[in-house]
């Protein structure tokens, strides 16, 4: 399966952020990250974000290898419904 990605930078909070809009069989997503230290606080979540996946691994690389298309919508429908924090 092919996977691809666009990389973008955005400045949020005074940092910037990394990303990544989906292409191929994970169009539909757009991941940002931030490298922060462990003593370094969270950003609050930019107002486009649909969902915070920092400790969801189901969003991480190695499971976005091998996610279908179907699987990504079902999670991203999971995550839109979270309630906001």
């Amino acid at each position: 399966m092919r996977r691809s990605a666009r990389r973008w930078h955005w400045d949020w909070g005074g940092r910037t952020l990394a990303v990544d809009v989906f292409g191929a069989t994970l169009a539909g997503m757009i991941l940002a990250e931030i490298e922060l230290s462990p003593d370094e606080p969270r950003l609050r979540r930019p107002p486009l974000a649909v969902g915070d996946v920092t400790d969801d691994d189901r969003f991480s690389g190695g499971r976005l290898a091998t996610t279908t298309s179907g699987e990504l919508q079902s999670l991203l429908a999971l995550i839109a419904a979270e309630p906001t924090s």
